[in-house]
């Protein structure tokens, strides 16, 4: 079960038995109840807000069961409704709404049940407010009080309206061995932080609640649908059964998941832009233990001693390192529930070497840039230009084998080694310590697996003024030792790279450590830089997209409040609703560009739990189709596409095309719903879907969320083209 602490900063001071006089105190006493635990739970549950109108029908339910009578015979006073204890809590109107909540929980839950809720929500409220916390009996002898005072009110069809909105029947007898998950409560801790969300959503109309569980949805639905009148909406199965799910239109969604147990309670609100929740600074911190990025190259080679000619020479070999990994390098979607800090072998080949029948490897789009090498060496273009040419015509090899140790170095560098060997002992070891630089082969070829990992990893840098000046790494940062360093270990042949390696190598080469989870981060923050995806600023397709990261100076600010990291959804992407056009098409049909989708409204959304924040992308597209994603979700589906651009070496001069004979496609927009059958006397469909959303990059993102099958989007390569590799492929839809 997954609780999260609703931070909540409404609380405020309940007026209320500020003067307890001794008789008073002798009636609530009779009750078994005392003041501390009547105050502290007022305070407590008094916070939501909910209708007049409910308020009103408590108050005509509780009249109607109260009542008091004497037996003639024996003089015995019989009494059901108000006592001293509800009459006190009913003098102000956060004790009015804390019996009504107290009366219908009583009547739906075991009372230990409500007992459990009561001690959360009561630990929860800030010391300042409730300085003396009443002790487990206090709240167990008032409740004792409330119940037998409130017994008399029946809520039974405020619950069966809300088991028919969520779709939940009461099983008499079912089929089957288990009992259905949703036929159960939610635990007690969840109701209890769902409860306080309610307090936020009822009194702050910019935040709202989600609540996810495999449970009973009928609870919370009653509470806040019925008692606050909030909107809210219901999504079962990845279905909306009551409500909608558009931005806007909902202040409460209670989702049932079918395929874990899950209990998650989420409170957040609405931003315009992402930049509300980054704050960019100007100038970065200037520190003794950091170094700038531009020049780095040249600091770990002539800033360590080394002369302009090995500098140069060592600068070629990484380039052409750089260049060729990244040539060969595949991407592959990567669990990171399980990372491992292994270190590096420079005589043997890569511990995780790519595997070619992967069907999900595709290939890193990111090459060395001259923009990378001018900022890595401090250069000019036309320098960094010469160095490139450099590194491709460099002889990397000293034979067949593709490992560090033969690595083929220049003259200077090799004849720096040559010389060290024919030293003795005790000679090399006097030189190593009174030399800082390199020395033997070992010394050179570490030095030379930094800087290949130093221009791989700015190779993957979005450039502005900001990275070229500001950027500021670690000095004794070990860009070697990072997940994309670790990668190039012992072979030219590089390890997969996955969707978050990049984001967490930079974040090792800032901090000098990794983070603590990589799971759905989207956005990291770390000494005062920001690191995150481009795809946060630019929502769309384009093959650099979704490899390309952004470090610059700044922090992440949500409420006044700084975080160390943003995620994304961990249940990852939801859609809703059917196509709004869908049709299979056969020869003769000609392809031509075209945008079905139509407009595509976006917004943002907050959550917050333990301080880490999550951000949602919620899109709508017309009034019936909706897509609940992440930025995280966006990239890892992006992993694994691939792209109808210059490499399908295209020649076609137009945009036009025509299925060829006994060929049939699927056209559709973005949505979620069964596929069609065949029309009658049409050829048999094959499953390749033609997703429609030309120029428009937020609709396309929808069709890529709108199926988990791998595919290839259109970039520069005409319609026939892309589609006959994406056949060849055997892939399952095409982005147009």
């Amino acid at each position: 079960m997954n609780l999260v602490q609703i931070p909540f900063s409404g609380f405020k001071a309940i007026k209320l038995l500020q003067n307890v006089n001794l008789e008073l105190y002798q009636a609530l006493f009779d009750d078994q109840t005392e003041p501390v635990g009547i105050v502290s739970t007022i305070q407590a549950f008094g916070l939501l807000k909910p209708t007049d109108a409910s308020i009103d029908m408590f108050n005509h339910r509780w009249n109607l069961s109260t009542a008091r009578w004497k037996l003639k015979e024996t003089g015995i006073e019989i009494a059901t409704g108000k006592s001293t204890t509800t009459t006190e809590m009913m003098k102000t109107a956060d004790g009015e709404v804390t019996l009504m909540i107290l009366s219908f929980l009583l009547d739906s839950l075991a009372f230990d049940g409500v007992n459990e809720i009561t001690r959360c929500l009561i630990d929860a409220t800030p010391q300042s407010l409730v300085p003396l916390k009443p002790r487990r009996a206090q709240i167990t002898n008032l409740l004792k009080a409330v119940q037998s005072q409130v017994s008399g009110i029946d809520w039974r069809d405020q619950m069966e309206d809300a088991e028919k909105t969520v779709g939940e029947t009461q099983l008499v007898w079912h089929r089957g061995l288990v009992s259905p998950k949703w036929s159960f409560e939610l635990p007690t801790k969840a109701i209890a932080a769902y409860y306080q969300a309610l307090c936020t959503v009822t009194r702050f109309p910019e935040y709202h609640c989600v609540l996810e569980t495999n449970g009973s949805l009928s609870l919370a639905y009653a509470l806040a649908g019925l008692f606050c009148g909030l909107r809210v909406c219901v999504v079962v199965g990845g279905q909306v059964i009551h409500g909608s799910c558009s931005a806007g239109q909902w202040q409460v969604r209670l989702e049932r998941v079918e395929d874990r147990i899950h209990t998650k309670v989420k409170i957040g609100r609405k931003i315009d832009d992402i930049q509300d929740l980054l704050v960019v600074e100007e100038v970065s911190n200037v520190r003794a233990n950091r170094i700038p990025l531009k020049g780095i190259g040249k600091a770990a080679t002539v800033g360590q001693g080394l002369s302009q000619k090995e500098a140069e020479e060592l600068a070629a070999c990484a380039t052409c390192i750089a260049t060729r990994a990244l040539r060969n390098m595949k991407r592959e979607p990567k669990d990171y529930s399980d990372d491992d800090n292994e270190s590096v072998d420079y005589g043997s080949t890569s511990s995780t070497p790519q595997e070619d029948e992967n069907p999900d490897l595709v290939p890193v789009q990111t090459q060395v840039s001259i923009d990378a090498l001018a900022l890595w060496w401090d250069c000019s273009n036309d320098e960094a230009k010469t160095l490139r040419e450099n590194g491709i015509q460099h002889p990397m090899f000293l034979g067949d084998q593709k490992r560090w140790d033969d690595i083929r170095f220049g003259k200077q560098v090799m004849g720096k080694i040559a010389k060290f060997e024919t030293l003795d002992k005790e000679a090399q070891i006097q030189l190593l310590l009174r030399i800082p630089g390199p020395c033997s082969r070992d010394d050179y070829t570490k030095l030379l697996h930094v800087l290949t990992s130093q221009i791989i990893l700015i190779s993957f840098l979005e450039f502005n003024d900001i990275s070229r000046h500001q950027v500021r790494v670690r000095s004794g940062g070990k860009p070697h030792n990072t997940l994309v360093g670790r990668g190039l270990q012992g072979t030219m042949t590089p390890s997969t790279l996955g969707q978050t390696d990049i984001m967490a190598s930079w974040y090792y080469w800032l901090q000098g450590t990794m983070p603590k989870d990589l799971d759905c981060v989207e956005t990291l923050s770390t000494d005062g830089f920001l690191i995150y995806r481009r795809l946060l600023l630019d929502l769309n397709l384009e093959p650099l997209v979704c490899e390309k990261i952004i470090v610059e100076p700044g922090h992440i600010l949500f409420d006044k409040s700084r975080s160390k990291m943003v995620i994304g959804d961990d249940q990852g992407y939801m859609v809703v609703g059917h196509p709004q056009y869908r049709k299979l098409r056969s020869e003769p049909f000609e392809l031509k560009p075209s945008d079905k989708t139509r407009k595509v409204d976006r917004s943002w959304n907050v959550t917050e739990a333990d301080g880490v924040l999550e951000l949602g992308l919620h899109l709508n597209i017309g009034d019936s189709v909706s897509v609940d994603t992440s930025i995280y979700a966006i990239a890892l589906a992006s992993w694994k596409l691939s792209y109808g651009g210059r490499a399908l070496n295209c020649s076609h001069g137009s945009d036009t095309g025509s299925l060829v004979k006994g060929e049939t496609i699927e056209e559709l927009t973005p949505g979620n719903g069964p596929e069609p059958e065949p029309e009658t006397g049409s050829a048999q469909w094959t499953s390749m879907k033609l997703f429609r959303a030309h120029g428009n990059n937020l609709g396309q993102i929808a069709c890529l969320m709108s199926t988990e099958k791998r595919g290839m989007v259109r970039t520069e390569a005409c319609l026939r083209c892309c589609l006959s590799a994406a056949q060849t492929e055997g892939l399952d839809f095409l982005i147009d």
